[in-house]
């Protein structure tokens, strides 16, 4: 696994200023769920539809 750069976290946090504006980040809160794997694929294409030609996305990855 590659451990994660001062850049690759420069990068990801000017991405999150950018898109949260003022907000401070250390306000933000997080959360995640773990879906079982037979739902994942229906999980995915139904997001895939709901946000499909809405919004343009990156997709970034971020470790607690």
């Amino acid at each position: 696994m590659k451990k994660s750069t001062k850049v690759d976290r420069l990068l990801a946090q000017a991405a999150l200023k950018h898109h949260f504006g003022r907000q401070p980040l250390e306000t933000l809160i997080t959360a995640s769920r773990t879906f079982p794997i037979m739902a994942r694929v229906d999980i995915q294409a139904a997001l895939e539809k709901i946000f499909m030609n809405r919004y343009r996305a990156n997709a970034i990855g971020l470790h607690a």
